[in-house]
């Protein structure tokens, strides 16, 4: 898909797109099924308003130049991941998306498909911007995040993890990536903790970025 509008669309999961076995339309291995540039606004899903990933193997999503705001699911305003669901974000704004439970910009999840891995999502540039959820104002994290560059700012949650909250693979920024990244979580915000990163198991990797000026703290771990 070239720019366009994907606009007052409503369904179970995916309200604006949904993409599942897409490895069933004849992609081959390290092919991407892509959104370059456009507007995906004013959808409606239980999983994923915006956008749906689930199930593409060894295919890879990607979403570039994009707008995606205003938004609304139960899980994952914006964009929900499930099971073996691989996404790149690329130059993209998730903003002012609204998730009733979890994840205001992303929601990644640990559903497997008959144990074959959990959904994956790396941040290659961008902002996630001004995403309300219940936990993970901007992304909640159960699969895989890594964030190499980009902007998670002004998103909340009204329990835990204002920014990001992860029990899941988490990494800011990346041991072997030798770009100029500088990853950035700030000004983010939530009522009972981790303003910035609510860490609540699974793995935690930070290096390089900043995470500052959140509130109630910027990193909270849970631990025991």
């Amino acid at each position: 898909m070239y720019n366009g509008l994907i606009s007052c669309n409503s369904a179970s999961n995916g309200g604006g797109i949904k993409l599942r076995h897409v490895s069933h339309l004849g992609l081959k291995f390290g092919d991407e099924a892509a959104i370059y540039g456009g507007i995906i606004v004013n959808n409606t899903a239980h999983i994923g308003g915006g956008i749906y990933v689930a199930n593409s193997f060894s295919i890879y999503a990607r979403i570039e130049g994009c707008e995606i705001v205003n938004n609304t699911a139960h899980n994952g305003g914006r964009v929900g991941v499930n099971y073996l669901g691989r996404l790149i974000i690329n130059r993209s704004n998730i903003n002012n998306n609204t998730a009733t439970n979890n994840g205001g910009g992303l929601y990644i999840s640990n559903i497997s498909n008959r144990g074959r891995g959990s959904g994956s999502v790396s941040m290659h540039n961008g902002n996630i911007s001004e995403n309300i959820a219940i936990n993970g104002g901007g992304v909640f994290n159960n699969g895989r995040f890594i964030i190499l560059n980009g902007r998670i700012i002004n998103n909340f949650a009204s329990t835990n993890g204002g920014c990001v909250h992860t029990s899941g693979s988490f990494s800011l920024g990346a041991r072997y990536y030798w770009g100029t990244a500088s990853p950035v979580i700030f000004l983010n915000d939530a009522t009972s903790d981790g303003g910035g990163v609510f860490h609540n198991g699974g793995s935690f990797s930070i290096f390089a970025g900043w995470i500052f000026h959140n509130t109630s703290d910027d990193v909270r771990l849970a631990l025991g």
